[in-house]
């Protein structure tokens, strides 16, 4: 990551090992990431700061449909209702 100043928090993303991922919990010496797949590996801190570039706006990440694709029968119907909601601030 040279030339570039990231803030390394929870909801971060970065591009690492040819994906996507976004920090989920930092404990000491040790970061854990999620992928779009929803797979989840724990890494010590200075490998992965020394693999990982900045995503920003300039990665994408995966589409929602294959997100969507794994959720139950219920929780699909809960998000079709959740979504006919009106949106209040």
């Amino acid at each position: 990551m040279t030339g570039q100043s990231v803030l390394l928090q929870v909801g971060a993303r970065f591009a690492f090992d040819g994906e996507v991922v976004e920090v989920m919990q930092l404990e000491g010496a040790r970061v854990s990431v999620r992928d779009g797949r929803d797979r989840w590996r724990t890494l010590g801190l200075s490998g992965f700061l020394a693999t990982a570039t900045a995503a920003g706006e300039r990665v994408p990440m995966p589409a929602l449909g294959t997100r969507l694709a794994v959720l139950s029968a219920a929780q699909r119907a809960a998000l079709t209702q959740r979504a006919q909601q009106p949106f209040s601030v």
